[in-house]
């Protein structure tokens, strides 16, 4: 008797120790789950009463159905469909599974295939060891054949409520002999009638599964006490198969963790939300390790996961586990199936175009669950791009709310990535945009090279206006391509000018496309690609010349459908800005005149995703004189979507360079695009300091997006800006960086930023499709460049002020001090306000005029050869009504030359003489001095001389002071009006862009000009 006694001791003991569901371990006889212990031959038993179920006869075994969402991503056993034929099973023997049939209680998970007649799932009192069905019925938990639809202890009439075919449902029968039956649906209870001792043979062996009346059923799980088990106990129970099957107990009733105190989910927090219940959850006594979970109820449309894995199964050994024993992330629902969609609220959607789906989540959280990854299948919603998900503390998404971007998978199911730290409520929302672009997807951005492309493409590519086949990188959805890039002249193919040149790489990284504008024909350039792609890019010389002004109309293509991009300025505005912004056309309102491109230049974003993008141009036609216009087009980045990095404040910095990699001789934009994921402005201040080998290019700096905030500090590599207010949603900077060495070299750039409001500090991010905030690496390319120092340009003009019809001449001179004769180099000279050339000649330089100068206002010479020395160029202009076109302005002239046009260092080499600004003549008067005796003397005196003249500077008459020197020049202020804050009346500086003597009248700036002084 002591070693029996031992022995029994030891088991008891052992199920105490060890796991058992939902905590209970009382009285535990048998517990079978699916997901451990299977094979169609045996069923281990997890009770430590060693109740193992077996099955020896091949064609009645049982088989393993895989997980699936159906299955709360869990296997189930299939114990056959509704014929005898397939009848399966598995036993224990007589004396098994209770030692005495006093008290049962038996949960189970099951699916039925079929209700219309009995069907057994799990029966006492009879086994067999043969291929033969046999009866164990006293009692059996089967189908109500009566109801077809709920779950009968027979031979009692003791049943649960209905159930749903093909759904799992969690069944449990609970009693003592000759007590009254108490039985569960999802934990619905009933109750009655009594169990009578007859209808209890429970150690005289079990049958799971088909007896003559076969199961035809999915069984996930078993689980079976020697007794009957309080209310209390059986919530737990309910709550941990609950929980990992992903079935909503009836409600109201919490959800009970297995220490039997956790709630993990209040059904009295918010009775509206106590529907299609589910979550995941770590649960150690009862072996609850749910790593991804859904609502198994129609409907369903949200799936939560630990991993980004919404597939595999959930014991997939690749998702990552819940950390802390006791965690549960637990979601309910508003049960609101319309599919109809309503307005976001105001404080996320200022131009009204978001839209919401009207159902709603709750979400519980008990301890740290740590990034979740959540796929919503929003097909039946209108929304369909830039689809996001808010959370906010309450259902009415008004306190603390914040968005979280999405990525479309292409089955279109919508991925969001958050980490809960409290209780919240979610829901999910976008834009309703004409067309189904599903932008790639991978987190990469990646750049088309437009110049360098081109160039790539030779001669071929000029002749027929179009490159192809051009791969950019591989996303998730497999090789990207730009399908083709085309120049389209169709529509008049006059328009173009010299096929056999354009389109074609310009200052190293831009393409240049030409047209003239002697017609209203529409010149079409567009760049296709292979997959949909959200894209950024910058255009430029939108400007006027002779009058007529560049019309580019930018938009996108998603199915055939316009998508319009967001347009802003390459550069704060000011009087030099040479085009204005209406939606998605860019006019041309003043010419350039040798100041930054920047100045002609647009940031283009498409945030929407497209597969095509095109720049219509058209000129705005003042008069009929046969001119040109251009169209530059840098290089596209071309951005692939990801989640973004859970953070506590959701504000990120994406880094990037508008051209990369760069040639060393050249520029590149820092991109550097703030998105702020909340409902409310936050406060940054930002260090983003360059390694050495990279300078930041002074007064390049643009925050048109971001107008009214603080300006940057920055020289050289330092970079630091505080204060920056951040409205809700995204908004970008720019600041140019240029190379300092000329070796091949990459680069890791990153800004630091910290949010105001917390004193959190984070880093850009420079790679979304690498977990964490990765560096911004810029590829630097050495560039073989003509050292343009040791070229000169002057540009003289023979009269200093003119008039309509006057015939003027224009001399420029070219000196080579490089030891070395330049080939291939062109010349521009683009006569504006409308000069027309009468003549000219070249003396030494020697070119081949693109067109006929003589009768044109255009002087271009391409293959120039440019000798050691001195070289000239006469050109005899006639103004014409140069100065009633430019309503008596200065006129304007500058010759340009690109030393080596066909370099990657194009832009770097390239020379241009000072501008000319010719006044016009407004009849030159004078007034005869005042004369008499002075009335005063000059008291303060300035001399370079050693030698002072007796009573100086008393001997100059009526002066304040007087200035004297042989060889010293009188500086003033050397600057641009634009930077004078605050000016005042009188006040005088040498404006070093305009090149002139500049006086403000109390309302402007203007060059002096010699004119009457009456």
């Amino acid at each position: 008797m002591k070693r029996l006694f031992i022995l029994i001791y030891l088991i008891i003991n052992f199920t105490i120790q060890g796991q058992s569901p939902g905590g209970v371990n009382q009285g535990l006889r048998i517990w079978l789950k699916a997901n451990e212990g299977f094979s169609p031959g045996s069923w281990i038993d997890h009770s430590g009463a060693g109740n193992t179920f077996t099955q020896s006869n091949n064609s009645r075994q049982p088989f393993l159905q895989k997980p699936s969402p159906k299955n709360n991503f869990n296997p189930s056993v299939d114990f056959g469909t509704n014929s005898r034929s397939d009848g399966r099973f598995m036993v224990v023997p007589s004396g098994r599974p209770y030692i005495n049939n006093a008290a049962n209680t038996v949960l189970l998970m099951v699916s039925a295939k079929d209700f219309r007649r009995y069907h057994d799932y799990i029966g006492f009192g009879g086994t067999t060891t043969t291929a033969r069905l046999t009866q164990a019925n006293v009692p059996v938990v089967t189908n109500n054949s009566q109801s077809d639809t709920s779950v009968q202890l027979y031979p009692t009439r003791a049943q649960t409520s209905r159930r749903t075919l093909n759904k799992n449902h969690l069944v449990d029968f609970s009693y003592s002999v000759g007590r009254t039956i108490t039985s569960g649906l999802d934990g619905r209870n009933n109750s009655g009638p009594s169990m009578p001792s007859r209808s209890s043979r429970l150690g005289s062996g079990a049958i799971l599964g088909s007896q003559p009346e076969v199961a035809a059923a999915d069984i996930s799980e078993v689980i079976s006490f020697q007794r009957e088990l309080s209310q209390s106990e059986k919530n737990r129970i309910r709550s941990y198969l609950a929980v990992k099957y992903g079935v909503t107990l009836s409600q109201p009733q919490n959800y009970i963790a297995s220490d039997g105190l956790t709630v993990s989910w209040n059904s009295g927090r918010n009775q509206n939300f106590n529907n299609n219940i589910f979550g995941i959850a770590k649960d150690t006594n009862t072996a609850l390790d749910q790593n991804i979970s859904n609502s198994i109820n129609n409907g369903n449309i949200l799936t939560v996961a630990t991993s980004n894995d919404f597939a595999s199964p959930n014991a997939t050994g690749s998702r990552r586990a819940l950390a802390v024993d006791k965690t549960f992330l637990m979601f309910g629902d508003n049960n609101n199936t319309a599919t109809s969609v309503i307005n976001a609220p105001q404080a996320i959607n200022p131009n009204g175009d978001r839209k919401r789906i009207p159902r709603v989540w709750q979400v519980e959280r008990t301890n740290e669950s740590g990034s979740i990854w959540l796929q919503a299948d929003l097909a039946a919603y209108a929304i369909n791009t830039n689809i996001f998900m808010m959370v906010a503390d309450d259902e009415d998404f008004q306190t603390n709310l914040i968005i979280v971007p999405g990525i479309t998978n292409s089955d279109g199911k919508v991925v969001f990535n958050y980490a809960f730290t409290k209780n919240r409520y979610i829901t999910f929302g976008g834009e309703v945009a004409e067309g189904n672009c599903i932008q790639c997807t991978g987190g990469k951005t990646f750049k088309f090279r437009t110049g360098f492309s081109w160039r790539q493409a030779g001669q071929s590519g000029r002749s027929s206006n179009e490159i192809s086949n051009i791969l950019l990188g591989n996303t998730s959805q497999g090789p990207l391509r730009v399908v083709r890039m085309v120049s389209d002249y169709t529509e008049n193919p006059s328009i173009e000018y010299r096929p056999r040149v354009y389109p074609r790489m310009y200052r190293g990284t831009w393409v240049i496309t030409r047209r003239y504008d002697n017609t209203n024909a529409v010149a079409r350039h567009f760049v296709e690609f292979n997959q949909s792609v959200k894209a950024r890019f910058q255009i430029s010389n939108i400007n006027t010349y002779l009058r007529n002004g560049n019309l580019f109309t930018v938009k996108g293509y998603c199915d055939g459908k316009v998508v319009y991009p967001k347009i802003t300025y390459g550069y704060p505005v000011n009087n030099r800005t040479t085009f204005k912004i209406d939606g998605n056309l860019l006019t041309g309102i003043r010419p350039f005149r040798g100041f930054t491109y920047l100045y002609s230049t647009a940031n283009i974003v498409f945030d929407r995703p497209v597969q095509k993008i095109e720049v219509e141009c058209r000129v705005n036609r003042v008069n009929a004189r046969r001119t040109l216009r251009s169209l530059t087009w840098g290089d596209i980045a071309v951005e692939c979507a990801a989640n973004p990095e859970p953070s506590e404040d959701n504000v990120y910095i994406y880094q990037s360079f508008s051209t990369n990699p760069v040639y060393s001789c050249n520029e590149t934009t820092m991109i550097m695009k703030i998105v702020n994921n909340n409902s409310v402005n936050k406060t940054i201040s930002i260090i983003n300091n360059l390694p050495s080998g990279l300078n930041y290019v002074s007064n390049s700096y643009n925050d048109s997006e971001l107008p009214g905030n603080p300006q940057p500090a920055y020289n050289n590599q330092s970079f630091v800006l505080n204060n920056l207010v951040v409205p809700t949603g995204q908004h970008t900077l720019y600041v140019n960086v240029k190379p300092s060495n000329n070796i091949d070299h990459t680069y890791q750039t990153q800004a630091d930023f910290t949010v105001s409001n917390t004193g959190n500090t984070y880093k850009s991010d420079g790679d979304a499709s690498i977990p964490g905030y990765q560096a911004s690496p810029l590829e630097v390319l050495a560039g073989q460049e003509i050292d343009a120092s040791k070229f000169k340009l002057t540009k003289l003009i023979n009269v200093s002020c003119g008039a309509n019809n006057q015939k003027i001449t224009y001399k420029l001179t070219i000196e080579n001090n490089s030891g070395a004769a330049i080939a291939g180099a062109n010349l521009e000279e683009n006569l504006e306000d409308g000069q027309t050339i009468l003549s000219y000649t070249m003396n030494g330089i020697t070119g081949t005029p693109a067109v006929n100068p003589v009768g044109s206002t255009i002087f271009h010479l391409n293959d120039v050869n440019i000798p050691v020395g001195t070289s000239t160029i006469d050109m005899v202009v006639d103004i014409q009504d140069s100065y009633t076109n430019n309503n008596n302005s200065p006129i304007f002239s500058q010759f340009i030359i690109e030393l080596d046009p066909d370099s990657v260092c194009s832009g770097s080499s390239t020379i241009s003489s000072e501008p000319i600004f010719l006044p016009v003549c407004k009849g030159i008067c004078t007034k005869d001095p005042a004369k008499g005796i002075p009335n005063d003397i000059t008291r303060i005196g300035i001399s370079g001389h050693t030698n002072l003249q007796a009573n100086w500077p008393a001997t100059v008459p009526n002066g304040f002071i007087a200035l004297e020197s042989k060889n010293k020049g009188f500086v003033i202020t050397r600057t641009t009006s634009d930077k004078i804050g605050k000016p005042v009346e009188g006040m005088l500086i040498f404006d070093t862009d305009d090149k002139c003597f500049k006086l403000y009248n109390g309302s402007t700036w203007n060059c002096i000009t010699r004119t009457c002084n009456d």
